[in-house]
């Protein structure tokens, strides 16, 4: 049996850890939707799961980019020649800037508990949606091994179509979504206590 080298090693190391912080953070945002959702979960927790999944991305750059400085030699000008790559570092890119916007804006909107526009609360909804829909982009990348044949329009393309898809659905579904919490904060179903306290309605008309 060959043995393997150092780097090889190292980038085992590197790649295992990148996998478990992946999967940690796809549960993290898949459960808190859900809670969204089913409004069970309230604006300390919300930015509580925002900072846990900070450190998750800061982890991701940290180990992601010492991977592909193992790939490349350190030769970091073949990462134009690698569509793939870049579909990726465009996800991430993208889920940076959104973590931002939702540490600085979305979040401090929700935890004042105050009336917002509707032109805001679509902007805070296709935050939420640019968030989910990047981690499971990015999931699916890291995955998807035909996708090393693809060209750079075809895999910028698919990340560029599924953002743009998931922002377009938040900003029609979002005033759906905001009635159904109304709805139950006004009448919350008979023997059943909700695990947060009601926050006031956010429509201002």
């Amino acid at each position: 049996m060959e043995s393997m080298s150092v780097p090889v090693w190292l980038r085992l190391l590197l790649l295992y850890g990148h996998l478990l912080l992946c999967a940690y953070a796809l549960h993290a945002v898949l459960k808190t939707d859900w809670r969204v959702l089913r409004h069970r979960i309230g604006p300390r927790s919300l930015m509580h799961v925002h900072r846990r999944i900070a450190l998750v991305l800061a982890g991701l750059w940290l180990s992601g980019l010492a991977i592909v400085a193992i790939d490349l030699g350190g030769d970091w000008a073949q990462i134009a020649e690698r569509p793939k790559l870049l579909a990726k570092l465009l996800c991430v890119l993208a889920l940076t800037a959104n973590a931002f916007v939702l540490r600085f804006y979305a979040l401090p909107r929700i935890a004042a508990l105050q009336p917002m526009p509707p032109a805001e609360l679509r902007l805070l909804a296709v935050s939420g949606a640019i968030s989910t829909t990047g981690w499971l982009l990015a999931a699916f990348i890291g995955l998807a091994r035909p996708m090393a044949e693809w060209s750079a329009a075809h895999t910028l393309g698919l990340v560029a179509a599924s953002l743009g898809t998931a922002a377009l659905m938040a900003i029609r579904i979002g005033p759906l979504l905001l009635s159904r919490y109304s709805a139950l904060q006004a009448s919350p179903p008979s023997g059943q206590r909700p695990e947060v306290s009601p926050p006031t309605p956010l429509v201002r008309h």
